[in-house]
């Protein structure tokens, strides 16, 4: 891969090639945020999450599990073999299975998830993944949030929260816009880190990458900052690297909370998918900004070759 040319073209897009930058790498913040220098040569921080050993950069895959969901063991060699050292594992209770609650899936899940761990993957859970658990109050998102950490917490220290507000179908306030739904999604942010501080486990938060604006237009100047999980995972579903880069280019020299950029490579959801011959060049550009990196999703990801993923 040409370094020299991925520096230039960065270089060149966000600063005219007058600046470099490189990452405060103040391990006591855990911080992605980028500081300019007027040297002559790009520095990536070696960032990496708390969860990861300190050399390792997160490069996650977002796993979809359904009811009878065949959990091939094989998948954890695929997902290695493409540099992938992060499950984000999400049950889907479709056909009216139990999911969590049915004993036998529940050993089904736990023992895939303990093969992956015995291979070095880390595995997260994903939960609470409708909109409308943003209405719920202290009391029933204890019931939820709250229930499904109790049940779950000897496979899991960190949960990965993917509600998505604006996305309302029905219900109150179907066409309620940032004024409505970002108050509503802080006020449950912050019962959500209440209850996993109870618990003693992490949570992160799964949102746009235009969440940022909309939190700083109804006064929240931190934007994403403003939200209380440990944790970002931003998706960031556009079709080239330049779009991916320019969408987080406001959130990568002002959000200081750790961060995660998804990028949506299967198709589908109707959400823009990358481009094929975008996805190594957006893999190794966010590589070399020590960005971790999210990919949507698993079984998308398998059918393509390693190459895109090297």
């Amino acid at each position: 891969m040409n370094y020299q040319l991925i520096f230039s073209f960065y270089n060149g897009y966000l600063n005219g090639g007058s600046k470099t930058f490189t990452y405060n790498n103040d391990q006591n913040s855990a911080s992605n945020k980028f500081v300019p220098f007027d040297n002559f040569a790009f520095t990536p921080a070696g960032y990496s999450p708390s969860n990861n050993s300190q050399n390792q950069l997160e490069i996650g895959v977002w796993l979809y599990v359904h009811c009878y969901y065949d959990l091939d063991y094989g998948k954890v060699d695929e997902f290695l073999s493409r540099n992938i050292n992060t499950i984000y594992f999400s049950v889907q209770n479709d056909d009216d299975c139990g999911g969590w609650d049915d004993p036998a899936l529940f050993q089904k899940y736990a023992d895939f998830i303990e093969f992956a761990r015995s291979q070095g993957m880390n595995v997260y859970a994903v939960t609470l993944e409708k909109p409308y658990y943003i209405k719920q109050n202290y009391d029933e998102l204890e019931d939820s949030f709250g229930s499904f950490i109790n049940k779950t917490k000897e496979i899991f220290d960190t949960y990965v929260i993917d509600v998505e507000p604006y996305d309302i179908e029905g219900g109150a306030d179907p066409d309620a816009g940032p004024n409505v739904y970002v108050p509503e999604y802080i006020e449950m942010s912050k019962n959500l880190r209440s209850i996993a501080d109870q618990y003693g486990v992490k949570y992160i938060d799964t949102v746009p990458d235009w969440l940022h604006t909309d939190l700083k237009n109804i006064g929240l100047e931190d934007g994403l900052d403003a939200l209380y999980g440990d944790e970002v995972n931003i998706m960031t579903y556009y079709p080239t690297a330049e779009q991916v880069l320019d969408k987080i280019k406001d959130i990568r020299t002002e959000v200081i909370k750790p961060y995660v950029v998804s990028i949506k490579i299967t198709e589908g959801l109707d959400a823009p998918t990358l481009q094929e011959n975008e996805i190594n060049k957006t893999i190794n550009l966010l590589r070399t900004l020590s960005i971790p990196i999210g990919l949507f999703e698993a079984d998308g990801i398998v059918q393509l070759p390693f190459s895109f993923f090297q």
